[in-house]
């Protein structure tokens, strides 16, 4: 066997690893961007029933008691959680933090009424709405953990090129 087979040999299994990385790179690719977006929806889901809980959580309480003050409540009115947000944005961070607030002044308020308190109903909405926001914690850390999947593969070496040429950008994690 001459020198040059030799060599000829060790380019083609080269070129052949190169080929299958970048397999591998591209199966990874659509493995991680698919479970990203079963994850947004999960997250999107969870944000969109905290919502309703407490919208539910509002009814109830000024409907027992019209004096009631939550300030947020003005920017609560404003949200809008139909459509699907994209994690990240600005909608989405908003959402997220509007969403917390709100509920931080609903259970002061509520706490410091005597007979709000007491009410069955609204200890029940209030625990809804702690066990969305575990599970709101829950998605986010297994979507931060996907994230870091999905940038790794898309920055890998030799599938780097082929994705920058596709215009693929980098997730950002959930804050």
């Amino acid at each position: 066997m001459a020198w040059w087979e030799v060599l000829l040999y060790i380019i083609l299994a080269l070129v052949i690893l190169f080929i299958v990385i970048c397999i591998m790179g591209l199966i990874f690719y659509g493995y991680f961007k698919r479970v990203l977006t079963t994850r947004a929806v999960a997250i999107n889901n969870v944000l969109r029933a905290k919502y309703d809980f407490i919208k539910e959580l509002r009814d109830n309480t000024l409907a027992l008691d019209k004096d009631i003050k939550v300030p947020s409540l003005i920017y609560f009115d404003e949200l809008k959680v139909d459509a699907p947000m994209i994690i990240g944005s600005d909608q989405f961070q908003s959402t997220k933090e509007v969403l917390s607030v709100v509920t931080s002044d609903f259970t002061n308020a509520i706490n410091l009424s005597p007979t709000l308190s007491k009410n069955e109903k609204l200890k029940g909405l209030l625990l809804n709405i702690e066990e969305l926001d575990a599970s709101f914690r829950s998605h986010a850390a297994q979507y931060n953990s996907d994230v870091v999947g999905y940038n790794y593969w898309i920055q890998f070496i030799p599938t780097r090129f082929i994705f920058k040429l596709a215009k693929v950008q980098a997730k950002s994690s959930i804050l």
